[in-house]
């Protein structure tokens, strides 16, 4: 699945909760994306001490996608039903 369109997309959906709940809970869009990326960042490291993962610089940028989603994803429902 690495590698895959499927995988690529599911890192992005996996993050963009996080986007939208942080936003949702009064954070700032900044803020959030900084968490965001921070946790997919250690999310990575981690993978460093796992035998059957392997870190990827391209998995930290589309889970970041994922964050900044979501972060646009609350504002924009904010904006329409304040």
């Amino acid at each position: 699945m690495e590698g895959s369109l499927r995988g690529q997309l599911l890192n992005v959906l996996a993050f963009v909760p996080l986007g939208i709940i942080a936003t949702r809970l009064g954070w700032r869009p900044r803020t959030v994306i900084v968490v965001g990326f921070a946790v997919s960042l250690l999310t990575e490291f981690l993978q460093l001490f796992s035998t059957r993962r392997y870190p990827s610089t391209t998995d930290l940028i589309l889970n970041t996608t994922g964050v900044l989603l979501g972060v646009a994803i609350a504002v924009a429902v904010t904006k329409t039903n304040p």
